[in-house]
């Protein structure tokens, strides 16, 4: 996998082109073991954010900015903490809902929970099937 971003990084991470770069995760399960939340600052329009998903799936309790179209799957505030984007301020405060020990200790279990609910493989079959029959039937009506 890799984690793909902009700005300083550590030495392992290997430049792709001006202010990016990419870090080599070798086994992500071990990766999300070692870590208490993952944040995800998107600031323009992510589609989705699947590592939020796998996050969640691994009980890591997330902070993501509502730009990133996964937060409309989750519950702000009970599944994760949703920030706006492009505002130091609402991701300071958002870090600082993440360190309120009772706040943390409730996004960690809920988290597991919700990614079942909304990212297991037959609600996403599910949902991919009402997607193409609606967009089938949209295309059938021209």
């Amino acid at each position: 996998m890799a984690l793909r971003g902009r700005g300083q990084v550590c030495p392992q991470a290997v430049a792709i082109g001006r202010r990016r770069c990419a870090l080599v995760v070798k086994n992500l399960v071990d990766q999300n073991r070692q870590i208490d939340a993952l944040v995800l600052p998107s600031r323009e329009s992510d589609p989705f954010g699947m590592v939020v998903a796998e996050a969640m799936a691994m009980g890591v309790p997330c902070l993501i900015t509502d730009a990133c179209g996964i937060a409309s799957c989750l519950e702000a505030a009970r599944d994760v903490v949703v920030v706006e984007p492009d505002s130091v301020r609402s991701l300071l405060k958002g870090i600082q809902q993440l360190q309120d020990a009772k706040k943390y200790d409730a996004l960690k279990t809920n988290v597991t929970k919700a990614a079942k609910q909304q990212f297991s493989v037959s609600t996403m079959v599910d949902r991919y099937e009402t997607l193409f029959t609606e967009r089938t039937a949209d295309v059938k009506k021209r």
